[in-house]
Formats: structure tokens, sequence, C-alpha cells
């Protein structure tokens, strides 16, 4: 305060009016009365006095709050004057370096103050329950105190990188069963997300609404590994070659490792090549190892034979004897029918679960030839018979001797009525 009169003032009080959001702490010089008066017994012309004061802003203030501050002076020549000091609460966030060595991770909250915030590794939290994804920044156990019973609460959580959208932010809660998964508010693919809790509820670990939010959780990123598969031709003759092309890839935002391929042919599939080389002593497994996220891919191409056409020599000798209404069919044939091949290739990394796909090709048939044997009558029939077929020379001799001797066949219908 000054004096910019002309004359000395005398009784000089100043009153402080406090935010009721703030708590008195001191003040130099220190008040006259309480804590919110100062007596001065005279203010000389052109005189400025001092008084700092300070304050603490209550725990349980949201960010954001304005704090409204108003002082009045006053004299006994009858001259008075006012002035506010307006502030807005804006929390300092609290940070920590992640427990996977990706940078600083910094933690804000709308209310209260956050308060024992350390990274924890993923490791040391139970699997069971937990959910198919990568926490690339691992996880974070923090403290929300200063809050009234049952509060809700929204914490800004800031990243060292972007994380992709769908992140999922999960925490491990005993008093809830294991792992649970927490809304988030902000997840538009930046380094900031939001989450909620609630004291004594939802996200809360002690599960008590007793001002204090106990927490243990991260954001959780689903890994994207893809694997593709064609083959060429798409049908081949019997005993042909079949080309695979795989296309494998990490278009996630986190790091795969132990990454390995496996083939699964079909039967009768004979391994020609493939490029790269399969493991050492296999013919179906492609040992990847890492796989960084982005747009990492690879190609695989293998090369197969299709089994040749069936060489089948069949011999058959047998007999037929009936009386009454005979009748006797065969179809014989030694086509051979197209039939599929269905190959599936399979990925897994450390990450997540395995991810398959497959490429079908059709194995042509091969003509050949038919025959059809029908008999049929009412009387004492008696039939012996040899049959060889071949297919290589596509030939079918049947050898049959038949005896038979008609009987009239008598029908005797009757009525119901």
């Amino acid at each position: 305060m000054n004096n910019t009169g002309n004359a000395t003032a005398t009784n000089v009080t100043v009153t402080e009016n406090y935010d009721e959001n703030v708590t008195f702490v001191a003040a130099v010089p220190a008040p006259s009365s309480g804590d919110d008066t100062w007596q001065f017994p005279t203010l000389n012309v052109s005189e400025t006095s001092w008084i700092n004061i300070s304050v603490t802003v209550n725990a349980s203030v949201p960010n954001g709050t304005v704090l409204h501050n108003i002082v009045n002076v006053s004299c006994d020549e009858g001259v008075t004057d006012s002035d506010t000091e307006d502030t807005t609460v804006f929390a300092v966030p609290v940070c920590v370096e992640t427990a996977t060595g990706t940078g600083i991770a910094c933690f804000d909250t709308d209310s209260g103050t956050i308060e024992d915030l350390v990274a924890v590794d993923e490791s040391t939290l139970p699997e069971e329950g937990k959910p198919e994804l990568v926490f690339p920044h691992g996880l974070f156990s923090f403290n929300i105190t200063g809050l009234t019973p049952n509060q809700t609460v929204v914490v800004t959580i800031t990243l060292p990188d972007n994380v992709p959208v769908g992140t999922q932010y999960w925490k491990y809660q005993a008093s809830e069963g294991g792992w649970i998964r927490i809304p988030m508010g902000s997840d538009d693919g930046d380094n900031e997300i939001t989450i909620t809790l609630v004291d004594g509820g939802w996200g809360d670990d002690d599960d008590i609404a007793n001002g204090v939010i106990v927490d243990q959780g991260g954001p959780g990123v689903p890994p994207m590994l893809a694997i593709e598969k064609s083959s060429s031709p798409t049908t081949v003759a019997p005993g042909g070659n079949i080309a695979y092309t795989i296309i494998y890839s990490n278009e996630g935002r986190v790091d795969l490792t132990n990454v390995t391929i496996t083939e699964n042919y079909p039967e009768g599939i004979t391994f020609i090549s493939a490029i790269p080389a399969p493991d050492a002593g296999t013919n179906n497994i492609w040992t990847i190892g890492d796989l960084p996220m982005g747009t990492a891919s690879g190609t695989i191409t293998i090369t197969v034979k299709v089994p040749d056409s069936r060489d089948l020599a069949f011999t058959e000798s047998g007999g037929v004897t009936g009386e009454g209404f005979v009748m006797v069919s065969k179809d014989i044939s030694t086509e051979q029918k197209p039939y599929t091949l269905k190959n599936v290739v399979t990925i897994t990394c450390a990450e997540k679960g395995a991810v398959s796909a497959s490429a079908s090709t059709t194995v042509g048939g091969v003509p050949g030839t038919s025959m059809s044997v029908t008999e049929h009558g009412s009387g004492i029939y008696e039939s012996e018979e040899l049959l060889n077929l071949e297919t290589k020379n596509k030939s079918i001799c049947l050898q049959k001797s038949t005896e038979a001797e008609s009987i009239p066949l008598t029908l005797i219908l009757t009525h119901g009525g």
C-alpha cells in the first residue's frame, strides 16, 4: 500500500478477506489481530508499506478453480480503498520414469493430490486374468489424497510417446477379483489419456470411501500381429507344384518378440524349397525373433509338390444268391475326382496368442472308365463274378456267371373296408 495524497494517514487498518478454499500459513509483518488484520499508526506522504502473506490451497480444490482474494484499507481521515486478486488453481503434475525405460510419465488430477507415484514392472503382477495386451510403458501405482468420501476424480496421464486409438487402461484390483478395465475419456492417438476414478468405488484399490484413492494400473496396447497366405496356381494337376506366399507384419505400436512361423502342410504334400530357408532340421518352422513396431514385415515363399494320381489295382471276387424279388446294382469307375488341399500357417509371439491364415488349392481330377451293372427280377437267382480294376491304364474287367429261374410274382391285396 502507498500514500499518494498530500497528508499523512493515521491509524491505517488493512483487512484481508481470504477465499474459502485457502488456509492462512504466515505473514510478514505478522497480523495485528487474528490472521487477517494489520494496524499501522501512520503512513506518510509517498510512503509504501508491504505485507507478504502465505496461504495453502486446500487439497480437495479442483484444478481450474478461481480463488478470489480481497483486501480493504482505511484510515482515520475517512479515506478507503480496496483491491482484488484472482488466482487459478493449477496443480503441478507428478512424474516418474517408466518401468520399461521408455521415458517420463506425468500424472495430474483435477482434485486432490497425487502422492507415492512409482513405476510398476508388469511381471510383478498376477498373470491370471490379465488381458492380452502389451503395456509398453509398464504400469503405475499412486495414491490421491485430500478428497471427500465418494468423490470422483479425473486423472490425466501424459506418456513418453503416442499410444494408438483403442488403447485400454487396465489395473489389478484385488478387491474386485483381479484385473479390471478402467474407462478412458481421452483416446485420440496422442500421448495423453484420461481415466476416471471413484473414492471407495471403481478404480479404488482399498474399496473404502475414505477420501483416498489407491490405484495400480497402466495403459495397454493391443498387439497387431498379422499374417496372410496365398497359393499359385489355385488349381493344379496331380503331381504338380504349388507356390505358397506368406506375408507377415507388425502393424501395431509395440515391438513383438519371439516371433515364430509354423507351416502345417496337408497330408501327402512334399516339401521342395523355401525362401528364406526354414530353421535347420525342419521344413516348416521359421524363427523370426523380434518384429519392431510400425510397418515391419517379411515374406516367405514355399514350393511344394501335391500327390501324384493314385495308382490303384483292385481285384474282387464274390457271389450273390437270392429267391423272390432280387435286384443287383453296381457302379464301377477308374475316375479320380478333384479334391481340395487346405494349407494353414500360424504365427506366434510372446505378446499375443497365435494368429493363423490359410490357402486352399484344388487338385484336378483324372478321367477314367466307368461301368454300371443292374439286374433285377423275381425267381431264383445265383451269380458269381470276378472284378479287376486298374487306375493306371483305366481298365475294368468284369467276369460274371449268372443262373436265374423266373418265377411269377403273386401279389395279394386286401381291402380294409
